[in-house]
């Protein structure tokens, strides 16, 4: 498993770092601890091979400086990202890049580069009046990473193994669900699975039809049996891998609906599949799967399998 953690020395990215034991990665996993120097090189240059010109006016000289300045903080502070990674005494392989880019861009180019399973990063986000906004680079590792995305938030107090995973019934969901299952999650970890039966989709469906009360009670029996098909199938994936879950069906929109039932339970982590696909040669997410990361209170993991 190759994983790529952000770092730049900010409180949530050394958050993302300390936790990295919480993510139940492999022994063989292969971390790079990358940090990016926000500047533009020549083509061919590489960032630590920024020599300067001679006989060039000053003003280049002097930007040429800046530049150099730039790139060895960034070379610096991944080295000293790799040395936090490896003082958790994992056995996982530990190297550290520096790379001149734009932080979001090359976030998402370094991913498709090295084929990464994984992005972790801190969620830089700032309380709003009533939601959490993500930061441009965790934003943008979402909606175009070809990988998962952990965005990791402060655990809760007292810090637990509680995992909560939606699922939905599709494809993608299910391939999550046995990526998931897969990793080695701590013997004391208490799973749940929640699936979110949208009302307004239901209320919206039957008022086309001009039908009564009774077609929307069959209607929401229908849907629920589904909902309970859908958590059978997800529980019996994890069962598989000897892990045991919780089931919750709720009711409203699953973009409000899941981080607050994240919140309620003091998960410490929430994880949904991403439902990505590929159009114009980039990648969307549906909307629940766009939402959530900016809404919930905890560490969320979107799984791209």
């Amino acid at each position: 498993m190759k994983v790529i953690a952000a770092y730049d020395a900010e409180p949530c990215s050394r958050l993302a770092l300390e936790q990295l034991a919480d993510a139940a990665l492999p022994d063989h996993a292969e971390i790079i601890v990358v940090s990016f120097a926000d500047l533009l090189l020549p083509p061919g240059s590489a960032i630590g091979d920024m020599a300067l010109g001679i006989g060039l006016p000053e003003p280049v000289i002097d930007m040429h400086r800046a530049a150099k300045a730039l790139a060895d903080i960034a070379t610096e502070r991944a080295e000293a990202g790799a040395a936090i990674v490896r003082s958790l005494g994992k056995p996982w392989a530990v190297s550290s890049r520096s790379i001149a880019d734009t932080p979001s861009w090359g976030l998402v180019q370094l991913a498709e580069d090295e084929k990464a399973d994984l992005i972790i990063t801190g969620s830089h986000n700032r309380s709003g009046v009533a939601r959490f906004f993500l930061g441009s680079v965790a934003q943008k590792a979402i909606q175009e990473a070809p990988c998962s995305v952990r965005i990791v938030r402060p655990l809760p107090s007292p810090a637990s193994h509680r995992v909560l995973i939606g699922v939905d019934g599709s494809a993608a969901c299910t391939a999550a669900i046995k990526a998931i299952a897969e990793r080695p999650w701590p013997a004391d970890t208490e799973f749940s699975c929640i699936t979110v039966i949208d009302s307004q989709f239901i209320s919206a469906s039957l008022w086309q039809t001009f039908t009564g009360t009774p077609i929307l009670a069959e209607s929401v029996r229908h849907e629920s049996e589904a909902a309970r098909a859908v958590l059978d199938d997800a529980t019996a994936i994890l069962a598989a891998r000897g892990f045991s879950a919780a089931t919750i069906i709720a009711h409203g929109d699953p973009r409000e609906i899941i981080p607050q039932h994240a919140e309620d339970l003091g998960v410490s982590c929430l994880m949904i599949a991403a439902r990505g696909r590929h159009h114009a040669e980039r990648r969307h997410l549906g909307t629940v799967a766009a939402a959530i990361p900016t809404r919930a209170h905890c560490t969320v993991e979107v799984v791209r399998a």
